[in-house]
């Protein structure tokens, strides 16, 4: 009986182990996020149903869901909103992603939106939050 309960635990472990090392290896290394500027603009979530409004002063709006916003702080590369979210940055093929885990527990990831309405905006100092959801 002692015997099959420690098999039964090693094997539990083992499948974990590989489970967290095949899940990690997946994934591309966060790049640290050093300012708001470098990633500010208008990113939308995989799925479509989001849009979030980064800006380049620490602020933030999130268009769909409950459609709220708030400030960011940035501590040790990532983004920390005032909501208990937590941001990550990562390229992906060359592109630029943000993967987001709320204070719940959900995930998101966000691609950005390379329009020229957003550069312009952010190049002119102006609130990129006044831009429909697309």
């Amino acid at each position: 009986m002692k015997r099959e309960k420690f098999f039964l635990g090693f094997a539990v472990g083992l499948v974990a182990f590989v489970v967290l090392l095949s899940s990690s290896a997946a994934q591309p290394p966060v790049k640290p996020i050093k300012d708001f500027q470098s990633i500010a603009g208008t990113w939308k979530s995989v799925d479509g149903e989001r849009t979030l409004f980064l800006n380049a002063d620490g602020t933030y709006t999130n268009q769909g869901g409950q459609g709220r916003g708030g400030t960011l702080e940035i501590n040790d590369g990532k983004f920390f909103t005032s909501r208990g979210s937590v941001i990550t940055f990562r390229e992906v093929e060359g592109k630029q992603v943000l993967f987001s885990i709320s204070s719940r527990g959900s995930r998101r990831e966000w691609k950005k939106v390379n329009d020229g309405r957003t550069a312009l905006l952010l190049a002119e100092g102006r609130d990129t939050r006044i831009l429909p959801s697309f």
